[in-house]
């Protein structure tokens, strides 16, 4: 399948056009910087696995009382992170049947834990290697993070039954938990997130987004999850908090503030992007982590909202390409987007100084390359006999990425 332009710019299904024009398109698909990942939310930030996750990546998974360690582990000295250290068996959570029936391990650690600590024990290594061979990692549990390890459910449960769970332990008072519980949403897709929708509680998420003790990263998952709100008058409570939210003075880098555009986006619609479109995108004055934000948070709403037209959406994106730091990143998302009105604007930009930088100028090349006008392949003559070796490396790395090589 290929596609023919509109007069509206938007392009439609046409029945042929040549495979490598297809690759071409494939290649500029794939070649998405920040890319909204389908297997995790795309507006979380999961910089490390989720306690379930290490629990099932590993070969051996314990609850287990840690007791006394030996006298490099006590004195930490150099050898203290080979240590060996005792450990009595509570529970067992995942092993091979030769280590069910285990009652005590005496395994190097990746550090010593105070005696008496409860611990996650997990242990990787060949099936055939006694375990003091294998690698370890004990992470200290008290009590209710001790049963909230226990209890969790695996990976493979249902990911709206999953999710339910750890939906209860957002924000708890134990740090750990309360870490996991927001990284089990993090690593979950979208879709998973909308399924669990009913387990998110929009009063709790609201007062969460206003507590300055709360991570900035996970204000902006539940600021994403306020878009999610089904009840009208949680719509609209979220609504407006989320606005206030976007126009309270900010001085710095907000983390997490793209999945608070998002949020709003899926709630306020059309009125929504112009705000955005307005504060962020046409204004050459916003502050670029604020423009990188907003960016990222029409690229989610393009993937998964509804309700505003694919057309205003790449016309507020193209309002960027005024500012060459964000140039490349929009042209190719409205490569992807199949909005061809830019074109005519491309040749200019290719030619200015200010946007001489090899990455815009393989964007625009890339867009060229898959716009299904015949000006557009006009257009990359004239540029490839202005510059022939910018042109050509920039076709050939087209060339190589739509080949997989």
């Amino acid at each position: 399948m290929d596609l023919k332009a509109e007069p509206s710019g938007q392009c439609v299904p046409r029945q042929s056009l040549g495979t490598r024009t297809a690759a071409a398109v494939l290649a500029v698909a794939l070649l998405f910087i920040n890319a909204i990942a389908t297997r995790a939310c795309p507006l979380c930030n999961a910089v490390k696995p989720t306690v379930a996750q290490q629990r099932d990546a590993a070969s051996a998974s314990f609850i287990a009382e840690a007791g006394a360690a030996d006298s490099a582990a006590q004195s930490g000295g150099a050898k203290s992170s080979a240590a060996r250290q005792f450990f009595t068996i509570h529970t067992v959570l995942k092993a091979p049947e030769r280590l069910r029936k285990t009652e005590s391990l005496n395994v190097a650690t990746d550090g010593p834990l105070k005696e008496g600590t409860l611990a996650l024990l997990l242990g990787s290594g060949a099936d055939d290697a006694p375990p003091e061979q294998w690698q370890w990692t004990a992470i200290g549990l008290d009590e209710a993070s001790c049963a909230y390890v226990a209890k969790a459910p695996s990976p493979r449960t249902p990911p709206a039954e999953r999710l339910a769970y750890f939906a209860r332990y957002l924000e708890h008072a134990n740090p750990l938990i309360a870490e996991d519980a927001y990284l089990e949403f993090a690593h979950a897709s979208f879709d998973q997130t909308v399924q669990a929708t009913a387990s998110l509680k929009m009063a709790d998420l609201r007062r969460w987004l206003l507590d300055p003790a709360v991570p900035p990263e996970r204000k902006g998952f539940y600021g994403l999850a306020l878009g999610l709100a089904t009840a009208a008058d949680d719509r609209r409570q979220d609504e407006e908090l989320l606005r206030q939210q976007i126009l309270a003075p900010a001085v710095d880098f907000r983390a997490g503030f793209d999945g608070i555009l998002g949020g709003y986006l899926m709630l306020a619609g059309q009125p929504a992007l112009d705000l955005l479109d307005s504060r962020y995108l046409a204004n050459p004055k916003a502050a670029v982590g604020d423009v990188q934000h907003a960016m990222r948070a029409l690229r989610f709403y393009h993937e998964f909202g509804h309700g505003i037209e694919p057309q205003r959406q790449a016309e507020a994106l193209a309002h960027v390409l005024d500012r060459p730091e964000f140039a490349a990143e929009a042209i190719t998302d409205l490569a992807r987007w199949q909005y061809w009105p830019i074109l005519n604007r491309l040749t200019d930009l290719y030619q200015r100084r200010d946007y001489n930088d090899p990455v815009i100028r393989r964007a625009i090349v890339g867009y060229l390359r898959v716009c299904p006008q015949g000006e557009a392949a006009k257009d990359l003559d004239h540029l490839r006999e202005a510059d022939p070796k910018g042109v050509g490396e920039a076709e050939q790395y087209w060339e190589i990425f739509s080949s997989g090589k």
